[in-house]
């Protein structure tokens, strides 16, 4: 599973690219290691593009444990950072929206579930992030 991490906007974004095959554990490791990074208290977004992924193999459990990790994460380090998941592919775009709902369950207070979107294309999230955010920008 490749993917690249790219810390942009002057340090306001960080963007997530991910190609080929992903499993759950993978996707875990690399989110954790952003949420564990001392530059994501400052960020005001993150986006995960999975546009490029072939197979993303992830259980009902994993998305639980992920959406469980993020959302405690989001409550004690950074509570009003936009995190957008882009994915143009049907059934990994549902896998998505689910992860959304469960993030929604484990934040108790402080987080704006409304925060966390899914959107099909990189250009839909880059917009609604636009809306949200001032002084970035995407070329």
């Amino acid at each position: 599973m490749p993917v690249e991490v790219i810390y942009e906007n002057e340090g306001k974004g960080v963007r997530l690219r991910y190609t080929g095959d992903v499993n759950g554990d993978e996707a875990f490791d690399v989110l954790r290691a952003v949420l564990e990074d001392p530059r994501f208290i400052k960020l005001d977004y993150g986006i995960s593009d999975f546009a490029g992924v072939d197979d993303f193999d992830i259980s009902p459990s994993q998305v639980r444990q992920i959406a469980q990790h993020t959302g405690a994460y989001l409550e004690q380090n950074n509570p009003r950072v936009h995190l957008v998941m882009v994915s143009p592919k049907s059934r990994y775009y549902g896998v998505m929206r689910i992860f959304e709902t469960q993030v929604d369950m484990y934040i108790v207070t402080g987080y704006n579930a409304g925060m966390l979107r899914v959107f099909e294309t990189v250009e839909q999230a880059e917009t609604w992030l636009l809306d949200r955010i001032p002084g970035i920008s995407f070329e």
